[in-house]
């Protein structure tokens, strides 16, 4: 599946010879970057496994907001949780 580019860049998990710890680099790299060019840096790391089906969302998006998250990124986590559906498409 690397042959035909089915991977992003940015995925660590399935890929053959990257892992846990080429993500890890990756971001450190990423930081550091950000940090040399006096620029903030934000993750936001949400594992979806199973849970994007039986996770109650209203009460995420509540205790979102009472840890702080407000204004424009709370609204991002309003917008991915309104009407979400996910699904795999190979090959068309």
């Amino acid at each position: 599946m690397n042959e035909l580019n089915y991977f992003s860049d940015y995925q660590f998990a399935f890929p053959e010879n990257f892992s846990t710890q080429c993500m890890c680099l990756s971001l450190q790299h990423d930081i550091c970057k950000s940090l040399d060019q006096k620029k903030y840096s934000v993750m936001v790391s949400i594992d979806l496994r199973k849970a994007f089906d039986t996770v109650n969302r209203q009460l995420l998006l509540d205790k979102l907001h009472c840890l702080g998250i407000t204004g424009t990124a709370f609204k991002w986590f309003q917008s991915y949780f309104q009407s979400r559906t996910q699904f795999v498409k190979v090959n068309s």
